[in-house]
């Protein structure tokens, strides 16, 4: 990176209109600019800080490793009957999690008895209801090649 002072002249090379400009007054001007650009960015509020032998730090090299893996999606639609599939697509994680705490419900009540609803113990054809549900719902999952488990 280049010193101010290079900067400067830099400045002078690229701005011959502002030759008559002196250093202080080239300061001044390239502080305001930098002040307003950093005035736009947001600010991170980090809590992944840990204690080395000489004081705190951030530890940073596992976010370099997400940001390089972070994909961009850009998602267009022209019609308002397009939206609906848009909604139904960008909501995907949600149906996911629902099946899969569905299953888990289903799991507990044949796994361990407990009452599909409320407290208690589930009978023995709750039970077995709960097994072949899951039965299907898994099959199904795979006949689609989609999985909840992640």
């Amino acid at each position: 990176m280049a010193t101010l002072e290079s900067q400067y002249k830099m400045f002078l090379e690229q701005n011959p209109d502002k030759y008559h400009w002196h250093y202080s007054h080239w300061l001044s001007w390239h502080s305001a600019k930098l002040r307003e650009s950093i005035s736009r960015i947001d600010p991170t509020v980090s809590d992944d800080f840990q204690i080395g032998p000489d004081g705190a730090y951030e530890h940073a090299e596992e976010k370099q490793y997400k940001t390089k893996d972070m994909g961009k999606v850009i998602i267009e639609y022209d019609r308002v009957e397009e939206a609906e599939e848009l909604r139904t697509a960008l909501d995907g994680h949600k149906y996911k999690h629902f099946i899969w705490e569905l299953d888990q419900k289903l799991r507990s009540v044949h796994k361990y008895g407990a009452a599909l609803q409320g407290n208690g113990e589930a009978t023995s054809e709750e039970m077995d209801v709960c097994y072949r549900l899951r039965d299907v719902i898994r099959e199904m999952l795979r006949e689609d090649d989609l999985t909840i488990e992640d």
